[in-house]
């Protein structure tokens, strides 16, 4: 459930595409609508709220004056499958401009992937053509964000009673077979990726796994190293 279009004031000026599968748009859609409704009743006198019901996200409500506030200049929502080959098409004729001209003529600009919580759950056909797509077809420069699980973080779809799929436990020398470049990765906890929140405590695995290197799958008490890589690259 991103809501970056809403919170980030940097995107200010940018259009903004998010897709999902149809339930999840759906979803979203009436959660932010609730959303709204909620918010505006806090400045509303206790006495007008005592005659209504609170509003439920499943329930249809108006669009007229529930849009949140967007810090970006549009967003999009596509309701599309990534794991089949329809989701490009359906992004394409929401708006979204390719690596090549736009109407004006003059070049699409590099945009902006973030693929978040997604390429793990895709079979690794799938992500591999995902990712071929993305370079194949937008602009040099265009930047991209997202998390790798390494191959053994994967086994933990039993425990975790959701299914993974792809991995990769070395993402920079997968990645430029792909058409990218300029990749840089960091793992869960690492200075660029704990968010203020994760501290380089003894007690921390994200710390314990760091002092292990990379070429290791086993700890030295056994276990296996369950590794979350968050990876930047680029189109080349």
């Amino acid at each position: 459930m991103d809501t970056r279009a809403y919170r980030l004031k940097c995107l200010e000026g940018c259009a903004v595409f998010e897709v999902d599968l149809p339930k999840i748009v759906d979803f979203k859609s009436a959660l932010l609508k609730c959303a709204v409704a909620m918010a505006s009743d806090e400045h509303r006198a206790p006495d007008e709220l005592e005659k209504e019901p609170s509003p439920d996200p499943q329930q249809e409500i108006p669009d007229k004056d529930l849009a949140p506030q967007l810090y970006a200049s549009s967003v999009e929502r596509v309701a599309a499958d990534l794991a089949t080959d329809e989701w490009w098409g359906k992004l394409i004729s929401a708006g979204f401009k390719v690596g090549g001209a736009n109407d004006r003529g003059s070049p699409a600009p590099p945009t902006i992937w973030v693929l978040e919580g997604l390429l793990y759950y895709l079979k690794e056909e799938e992500a591999m053509a995902l990712l071929r797509r993305i370079s194949s077809n937008c602009a040099p420069g265009t930047l991209v964000f997202a998390d790798f699980m390494n191959e053994f973080s994967t086994h933990l779809s039993n425990e975790l009673q959701t299914q993974f799929y792809f991995h990769s436990d070395w993402p920079e020398e997968l990645l430029p077979t792909l058409g990218y470049a300029r990749v840089r990765v960091s793992q869960m906890g690492d200075p660029d990726a704990n968010f203020g929140l994760i501290h380089d405590s003894p007690l921390s695995l994200f710390h314990r796994l760091r002092q292990i290197p990379r070429y290791c799958k086993l700890a030295p008490d056994g276990s296996p190293c369950r590794r979350l890589f968050l990876v930047q690259f680029s189109v080349a």
